[in-house]
């Protein structure tokens, strides 16, 4: 079963996309802030984050560089961000970061194709 690691810190956005990956059919784990997040990606060891940048704590450039650090950089990441800032875009291009999403455009569609796109569907263990 493909894994995925929601780390946002809006509960209406999370738990959308978490409803929405778990019709699909993936394993879903969520975090509401970085700190918890970088736990979650040791533990739960997911093919796919969907990674927002401002959140409290530990935000998602501080996540992607703990991946770094901890050689957990090969691991796919989806940012979804309020802002679509080129500063912020090249910034997370850095750490290897291809796809994002901007929250006032958010689409639970777009976000499955995203997945999708990344990891493929999801293999049905029935």
């Amino acid at each position: 079963m493909k894994k995925v690691l929601i780390i946002e810190d809006e509960k209406m956005v999370r738990n959308l996309m978490k409803k929405k990956l778990l019709e699909r059919g993936y394993e879903v784990e969520i975090a509401e802030n970085g700190k918890i997040g970088v736990e979650k990606i040791k533990e739960f060891g997911p093919d796919l984050i969907l990674l927002d940048i401002i959140m409290p704590e530990m935000n998602g450039f501080e996540v992607l560089r703990a991946m770094e650090e901890e050689g957990l950089s090969e691991i796919p990441v989806i940012i979804i961000s309020n802002s679509g800032q080129p500063v912020e875009i090249d910034k997370v291009k850095e750490f290897g970061v291809e796809d994002w999403i901007i929250k006032t455009d958010f689409d639970p569609k777009e976000v499955i194709n995203k997945v999708i796109s990344e990891i493929g569907e999801p293999k049905n263990n029935n």
